[in-house]
């Protein structure tokens, strides 16, 4: 259930699909991430922050350290988690179907996967998925980051809370 939640709330209204079945796109714009957070106890980001057409790091002001769009380069936000969560992600690869569904390299913190597109696998490219990355989370905070989905919802959040964002 969580899983299933934490994917449909990354999920944007108009990108419909599930991750077993995207469809071909155009090429999405990706936009260039903002710097990694820094030592300033100022900059550091105590929350991350899932939309539709990505996520963001923000600090105690609210301000975003570091935003990452799901067609962004991945390895800008696993610098940036690692930096955020305080510990290095253990690495794998999820086997796609050769088809439909490409492989995924996964990112894994405790509580928190970020999914990765392999480029090219089965013929995949990218370019042609509206969203070739993804996270999932099974716990509100992870390494002293607050995480929230869209409209403010985590884990646990009242199913009249979830259903009023319809």
């Amino acid at each position: 259930v969580v899983v299933t939640l934490a994917i449909a709330l990354t999920r944007s209204p108009a990108a419909t699909p599930t991750p077993t079945t995207p469809p071909a796109t155009s090429a999405p714009t990706t936009a260039a991430p903002s710097p990694t957070p820094t030592d300033d106890p100022a900059t550091e980001p105590v929350a991350l922050q899932l939309s539709g057409t990505g996520f963001a790091l923000v600090d105690e002001a609210g301000e975003e350290v570091f935003t990452y769009t799901w067609a962004g380069d991945a390895a800008a936000a696993v610098t940036a988690l690692t930096d955020a969560f305080g510990a290095a992600p253990t690495t794998r690869v999820e086997p796609g179907d050769g088809s439909h569904y490409p492989d995924y390299t996964v990112y894994q913190w405790e509580g928190f996967l970020l999914y990765d597109m392999v480029d090219g696998t089965g013929g995949a490219q990218r370019a042609s998925f509206t969203q070739p990355s993804y996270v999932t989370f099974s716990r509100n905070e992870v390494g002293g980051v607050k995480i929230t989905a869209e409209h403010g919802l985590s884990i646990g959040s009242a199913i009249a809370a979830v259903r009023s964002t319809n």
